[in-house]
C-alpha cells in the first residue's frame, strides 16, 4: 500500500530493514522469520558472532540494522567438531532450527551437565537468548570467549 511505503520511507535509514516491516507485510512464507529478524535486528551488535546452521530463508536479515555484527555458517557432522569451528570463528550466538541435531545436542549436554553439577561441568555454556516455534538463539560461551 503506499501509505505504507511512505511510512517505511520516513523511518531514519538506519531503521529500514526488513525486520521493521509489519508481517503481514512480509511473503507468506517469510513470516515465520519475523520474531527472529527483530531480535536480531534489536539484540546483536558489533563485536557479536551469529552462527547458523542451516539454509535460512534470507542472509541480510541475520545482520543487525547497521551491520556490524558477523554471520557465519557453521556445521559440523559431530558435535565435538561443532564446538570446534565455533571457538575457531570466535561465535557468540548461534541460530538453530527447533529440533535440529544442533538443538538436540545442546539438550543433552545440558542433561550431561545437570547430572554432573557436582564436578564443575564443561568449558562451554549454551544461554537461550530468544525462542519461537521454529528457532532457537542460544548465547554461546568458553573458558577462552567469556561472555562478551
Amino acid at each position: 500500500m503506499p501509505w505504507k511505503i511512505r511510512e517505511f520511507l520516513d523511518l531514519p535509514p538506519k531503521e529500514r530493514t526488513i525486520a521493521r516491516h509489519a508481517p503481514f507485510n512480509i511473503d507468506l512464507q517469510a513470516r515465520q522469520e519475523y520474531g527472529l529478524w527483530i531480535w536480531v535486528s534489536n539484540n546483536m551488535s558489533e563485536g557479536n558472532t551469529l552462527a547458523y546452521t542451516f539454509e535460512p530463508l534470507f542472509l541480510s536479515p541475520l545482520w543487525n540494522s547497521s551491520f556490524s555484527n558477523k554471520v557465519v555458517y557453521v556445521k559440523s557432522e559431530d558435535f565435538k567438531g561443532w564446538i570446534k569451528n565455533l571457538k575457531e570463528k570466535e561465535v557468540t550466538h548461534i541460530l538453530v532450527r527447533q529440533k535440529s541435531v544442533e538443538d538436540k545436542w545442546v539438550d543433552e549436554v545440558k542433561l550431561f551437565l545437570q547430572s554432573l553439577w557436582w564436578a564443575g561441568g564443561l568449558s562451554e555454556s549454551f544461554d537461550v537468548v530468544y525462542s519461537d516455534e521454529t528457532y532457537k538463539v542460544f548465547r554461546f560461551s568458553t573458558t577462552q570467549n567469556e561472555r562478551r
